[in-house]
């Protein structure tokens, strides 16, 4: 599994170090990918399988793990779940519905060709 991270900064990471510690332990189970977009002027050296990179998850960090589908080609995984914030999901997923269901999928995951029935947003 390739978890993709998104935070602020790198204290704003929810978890972090269970998460690192669970990658450390189960290297070929589990990759993570912090993203920070508020990186301090030089980003501590980081190593597979927990990455520090600068930005945000965006249609090139999901391509850089594999994640497109165009064409039917199959990515690295085979669900994707996506959280945050309004404007994230909806340059990613799509916003859920107003009833809360799933709503359509739109933005860069349906772009890369994911199918609705891939995609589940919190």
């Amino acid at each position: 599994m390739t978890l993709l991270f998104g935070s602020r900064t790198q204290a704003d990471i929810l978890l972090k170090d269970w998460l690192d510690e669970q990658s450390l332990l189960h290297p070929h189970k589990l990759q993570i990918h912090h993203y920070l977009e508020h990186t301090p002027p030089s980003l501590p050296p980081s190593l597979p399988p927990v990455l520090l990179l600068p930005g945000r998850i965006d249609e090139e960090a999901i391509r850089k793990v594999g994640g497109g589908r165009e064409g039917g080609r199959e990515g690295l995984f085979g669900v994707v779940f996506v959280c945050g914030p309004p404007p994230f999901m909806a340059a990613l997923s799509g916003v859920k519905a107003v009833d809360k269901s799933q709503g359509p999928l739109e933005g860069v995951l349906k772009k890369l060709g994911w199918k609705e029935e891939e995609v589940y947003k919190f």
